[in-house]
C-alpha cells in the first residue's frame, strides 16, 4: 500500500479538529485515506472543514461536541457513521 493511503479503511476522530493543528491533523488523515469525524465545540468550523475535505475526494463528517456529549452507546460502528465509513 503506498505510504498516502496507508489510512485507508480507518476511522479517525479528531477533537479540535476544526481549526489549528487539529484542523492539520484532519487534513492529513483524510488525505491519507481514512474517514475523518471533525469533532469541535464550533459545528460550522467543523462543517466547513468536512465540506472542503469531501471536495477534495476525502471523507468526513462533522460532529458537534459539548460538555454534555456522550459516545453513543454500542461500538463505534452502529453510532452517526455513514455507510462510506465501514466498520471497525
Amino acid at each position: 500500500m503506498p505510504p498516502d493511503q496507508r489510512f485507508k479503511g480507518k476511522i479517525a476522530v479528531v477533537t479540535g479538529g476544526a481549526s489549528g493543528i487539529g484542523a492539520a491533523i484532519v487534513r492529513r488523515l483524510a488525505q491519507e485515506g481514512a474517514a475523518v469525524a471533525v469533532s469541535d465545540l464550533n459545528a460550522d468550523s467543523a462543517r466547513k472543514l468536512a465540506d472542503e475535505v469531501q471536495k477534495g475526494g476525502g471523507r468526513a463528517i462533522a460532529v458537534r461536541l459539548t460538555s454534555a456529549t456522550r459516545p453513543p452507546s454500542g461500538p463505534w460502528s452502529t453510532g452517526p457513521w455513514p455507510s462510506w465509513a465501514g466498520s471497525t
